[in-house]
């Protein structure tokens, strides 16, 4: 799922409108999988999850 987001944001590089449409839904993607991480109790997978997505 990373690559193919990194892949998005790749292909669309050339147009800043779809380049920040990508950025918003990665970190769209990554903000609720931490939150659905917390609501299930596992606030340090979803921390190490955001840590893993951030750094990649």
């Amino acid at each position: 799922m990373r690559a193919m987001a990194h892949t998005a944001i790749r292909a669309h590089s050339k147009s800043p409108i779809h380049r920040l449409l990508s950025l918003y839904l990665f970190l769209s993607l990554v903000r609720t999988a931490s939150s659905i991480a917390v609501r299930r109790g596992e606030s340090q997978a979803g921390r190490q999850l955001g840590e893993a997505w951030a750094t990649s």
